[in-house]
């Protein structure tokens, strides 16, 4: 099995990108986990500290990082690092800031044979093609694995579903997608995958993992995959005893071993198989531009990925509500179904208003989340182009001036900090009474940007002294828990989702920095590689 070649042992050469950390208990290298922007004490923002995913490392320079924050001595920043693997520790020999640029290819050819004429354009009346149709049961019973939507142009669409029951796919869903729809064979169960999934999750800590869930290949296969700090042999061994292709592995550490004479050739050639053969799997929805997943390849560990079309109110505006950014593929290609197109022709505007009222945020973090230098994805994605709308200041220059500018704007990229803060100056600058006239734009939430669509962000969030309650606009029927299991937020659990779920009384999801709600046309539907929760009621 081609994990072994992930494995690095001492004196492999290693590399890396992520965050150095340096602490009282010395210098680590961190993965790239995001950091909130909300949670934190009335002391401000703690000095720096290594996560329990942390690597002891050697020969860090602290000068020489990106985000570099400071505080009592403690520093942490971001930064690729080259090194040497001594055993317990990394030797680091060379760093940069180059960042490391995931790679979205566009999955355009549907593995079937085109019917006669080609697959069909537009729909609808839309140019770009979103497809409406019902799977019924096909989830629940297993007979469909994975439902992926491809696009082989802009106006066209197709679902392409793995199966293991083609017959029982074909009667759902041929009737209603007559020339738009592919059935494969399946080449897993879904219960082979829950079973992979349940293996990772219990040995979560012990293997240093971060993120895991199924991922889709360009034949609509699924790859349950496990993203971790680097791979032990313990893990090679247990892939080995894994159906090959069943398990992909994505390690924050990259090992380059040193090979002896004779050896080169065949250490390259594994390392290439690993990329290419699915060890380093891909998402369901990571198919480029305006790929979907219906009922995605990204599920939460302890529940299906559902869709909740009675927890949305009137809202044109599109939606994708999240608690991190867009840290994943999963809801990188949400946005870009939401977009219909590119992200590197589709223009932003991004608003940092809720950073205002939150005690704990500051002109300095505001300006990184409008330079794209936050840790959470954001304004940094490859826009056509990025500008500032500041809520403040709309109600002084007057409506026939900014209005223009939104209604021009493909998304709008709306910043954490404190969500009745924000709900305010929404109110008062007239955003909020403009959000039903904007059918074709895509809201993108982090943290507060998220919750203030929602009816109420508990007492708990409302950090802004000015506040008369904890109501917000009410744009959906469901509030939403952030920073689920935030490893710089350690109150942010489970069982506290829940008392708080108790006291919002409606429906609710608890969602981490890995997870997305997404929004349109009437319909909830949850992106995640991580941990999520729904609470009915």
């Amino acid at each position: 099995m081609l994990a072994r070649s992930l494995v690095f042992h001492v004196g492999d050469e290693i590399s890396g990108w992520g965050r150095l950390v340096r602490a009282p208990t010395g210098d680590w290298f961190d993965p790239p986990l995001a950091d909130p922007l909300i949670g934190y004490g009335p002391e401000g923002r703690p000095p720096p500290r290594p996560s329990s995913y942390g690597v002891p490392v050697d020969g860090a320079d602290f000068d020489a990082v990106e985000a570099r924050y400071e505080r009592d001595g403690a520093i942490d920043g971001f930064a690729k690092i080259y090194g040497v693997w001594l055993a317990d520790r990394i030797s680091i020999h060379r760093q940069s800031t180059e960042r490391v640029e995931s790679v979205f290819p566009r999955w355009s050819d549907p593995p079937c044979e085109r019917p006669p004429g080609g697959w069909p354009h537009g729909m609808n009346g839309r140019q770009v093609d979103n497809l409406e149709f019902d799977v019924g049961d096909l989830e629940d019973t297993g007979a469909a694995v994975t439902t992926v939507i491809f696009r082989p142009s802009d106006d066209q669409a197709v679902l392409v579903v793995a199966a293991t029951d083609i017959a029982a796919v074909e009667a759902q869903l041929r009737s209603q997608l007559p020339d738009r729809l592919c059935v494969v064979p399946s080449r897993w169960t879904r219960a082979q995958l829950d079973q992979a999934q349940e293996h990772l999750l219990a040995s979560w800590d012990q293997w240093g993992i971060y993120g895991s869930g199924p991922r889709c290949d360009e034949q609509a296969q699924a790859t349950m995959t496990a993203t971790l700090v680097r791979v032990t042999d313990e893990i090679a061994d247990w892939i080995d005893t894994q159906p090959d292709g069943l398990v992909g592995l994505e390690p924050c550490g990259q090992g380059r071993s040193r090979p002896t004479p004779g050896h080169a050739a065949e250490s390259a050639h594994a390392r290439a198989d690993v990329r290419a053969g699915g060890l380093r799997g891909r998402n369901g929805d990571e198919f480029g531009y305006g790929v979907q997943s219906v009922f995605p390849c990204t599920r939460s560990p302890d529940s299906r990925g559902e869709r909740h079309d009675r927890y949305v109110q009137d809202a044109s505006v599109r939606l994708l509500l999240t608690s991190g950014g867009v840290s994943n593929t999963s809801i990188h290609n949400a946005l870009l179904d939401l977009l219909g197109k590119p992200i590197t022709d589709s223009s932003a505007l991004c608003i940092p208003t809720a950073e205002y009222g939150h005690p704990l945020c500051t002109p300095a973090s505001a300006w990184r989340f409008i330079t794209g230098q936050s840790p959470a994805p954001m304004c940094d994605l490859g826009w056509k182009s990025v500008g500032v709308l500041e809520l403040t200041a709309l109600p002084s220059i007057g409506k026939e001036r900014w209005v223009p500018w939104v209604c021009e704007a493909d998304v709008v990229l709306v910043d954490g900090g404190d969500a009745t803060y924000l709900c305010h100056w929404m109110r008062q600058s007239g955003l909020a009474d403009l959000l039903p006239s904007l059918p074709e734009t895509v809201w993108v939430g982090m943290s507060a940007g998220s919750m203030v669509l929602t009816p109420r962000i508990g007492d708990d969030f409302v950090e802004w002294p000015s506040a008369p309650d904890d109501r917000t606009l009410g744009v959906v029927d469901f509030s939403i828990f952030p920073h689920l299991g935030h490893e710089l937020m350690p109150e942010n659990t489970m069982a506290e989702a829940e008392r708080w779920a108790a006291e919002i009384a409606a429906p609710a999801y608890a969602i981490d920095d890995q997870t997305a709600i997404k929004v349109t046309d009437g319909t909830v539907e949850v992106v995640s590689e991580g941990h999520w929760k729904l609470f009915p009621s």
